[in-house]
């Protein structure tokens, strides 16, 4: 994911890190974050696995509006 275009940053998380993570990213529209989403044959087969394995008791699934950042991720300012 962190590769993806339109990603402005990305990270894990989760309990068992690496194996089953769940994310949060930043993106430079909703259309590229659209894309990835619904697009990307790598995210697919992650649902997909999400799906068959169980992986997860609960979802959430959150968009926020980002209204002011101040500072950098990765050394790249937001």
């Amino acid at each position: 994911m962190a590769q993806a275009p339109g990603v402005r940053a990305a990270i894990g998380l989760g309990e068992l890190p690496v194996v089953r993570q769940a994310t949060f990213s930043l993106w430079e529209s909703q259309q590229a974050m659209q894309d990835y989403a619904y697009r990307s044959e790598k995210h697919k087969q992650v649902i997909k696995l999400t799906r068959q394995e169980n992986w997860y008791g609960e979802e959430l699934f959150a968009r926020f509006r980002v209204v002011r950042t101040e500072g950098t991720w990765d050394g790249r300012a937001l």
